[in-house]
């Protein structure tokens, strides 16, 4: 009742997902569970609906199509899209496949439905820049199947320049165990490119790039701290505990940035003295960027991992406060989506909203 009374907002996003391979539409629910619970509206003053308010990809459509399946940034739109925005947020340009929906893709066409940042979506962010206006993007915004010329003019127009490489946590690195989802291709790979066995067990992080190859850390055997660990630079982030660290079991990407650019919290990889050897063979760091924005000119926010992934429900956050269930119940930190989504996602978000809100 407190929230229903309570005023909204009105925040113009322009939300543009292309990865939406389903209708749970994961990837970008934990963006619209923050928009739900702090009430901003879209320009006809509803409540946003992560079902429909997004450019991208809808799983609804497709198998009945007639050219409803994808809404677009077509080029004819592009000044009257950003003339009437207030903010623009990149949630995942990966795309969908026809394997994701079980069906052979039909002959001479490539696997990939639709995906990767175009010539029209670069159009459109250096059109928003040049207004002035708000970006925020995520992890894969550079990766393929975006082609290597937009690839090089979006890092360009940012800053911003992917090493290649990108890894994920898992949670069991056995080969079909329980909570570990190794893909057999990556175990064929790496076994293919170490001429021996995968014979991992623990839980540990797989690194891997374009070319690829995959580089495996073990807890124990090449990792102190089994995931990744975000570190956020205080001054940046006053809202957050100062000695509170992060976990991050989703994927990310390695992209490091130039001036004018600031990174405002790291990434951290805790190797033992064998994990150092396997990084420093293959020039892999173990610190990295996880959130970068620009120090001064039109803002953009860049989180170098795919932060609002979560199967959490949307409409939950139509309640007082900001739903957060450890302010009731205190738990000690744990290696999970939603922990990272409390205490770190949502605080970060919310804060950008009111600072990019005109």
């Amino acid at each position: 009742m407190i929230w229903v009374a309570k005023p909204g907002k009105s925040l113009n996003i322009i939300v543009v997902n292309k990865t939406v391979p389903d209708r749970k539409r994961i990837e970008h629910r934990a963006l619209f569970r923050v928009l739900v619970n702090e009430k901003y509206l879209t320009p006809a003053k509803k409540v946003y609906n992560y079902r429909k308010d997004y450019f991208g990809f809808f799983p609804e459509f497709f198998r009945k199509s007639k050219g409803r399946e994808i809404r677009t940034i077509r080029l004819g739109e592009i000044d009257s899209i950003v003339n009437n925005s207030d903010l623009a947020y990149f949630v995942d340009t990966y795309g969908v496949q026809y394997s994701d929906w079980g069906i052979e893709r039909p002959s001479g066409l490539p696997n990939l439905i639709y995906g990767g940042l175009n010539q029209a979506d670069f159009l459109f962010l250096l059109a928003m820049r040049e207004s002035g206006k708000p970006i925020i993007m995520e992890y894969n915004l550079f990766a393929p199947p975006t082609s290597e010329l937009i690839k090089y003019k979006a890092q360009e127009l940012l800053g911003i320049y992917w090493s290649g490489w990108k890894g994920k946590h898992f949670g069991s690195l056995k080969s079909g165990g329980e909570g570990g989802d190794i893909p057999s291709w990556m175990i064929t790979d790496w076994e293919s490119q170490n001429d021996g066995e995968w014979n991992f067990s623990k839980p540990g992080i797989i690194l891997l790039n374009t070319a690829g190859k995959l580089v495996v850390l073990e807890k124990d055997t090449h990792l102190d701290v089994e995931v990744p660990l975000i570190d956020a630079v205080n001054k940046h982030h006053p809202w957050l505990d100062p000695e509170e660290l992060f976990y991050f079991t989703g994927w990310f990407d390695i992209t490091f940035t130039r001036e004018p650019n600031e990174t405002l919290s790291w990434f951290e990889i805790h190797p033992n003295n064998q994990g150092n050897l396997l990084l420093r063979k293959n020039h892999l760091p173990s610190r990295f960027p996880a959130v970068i924005r620009s120090k001064s000119g039109s803002p953009f926010v860049y989180f170098c991992g795919n932060f609002s992934r979560l199967n959490i429900p949307v409409n939950g956050g139509k309640k007082w406060g900001d739903g957060n269930p450890s302010k009731l119940f205190p738990v000690s930190e744990e290696i999970n989506d939603r922990h990272f989504f409390w205490n770190y996602y949502a605080p970060l978000l919310k804060n950008l909203l009111i600072e990019f809100s005109p």
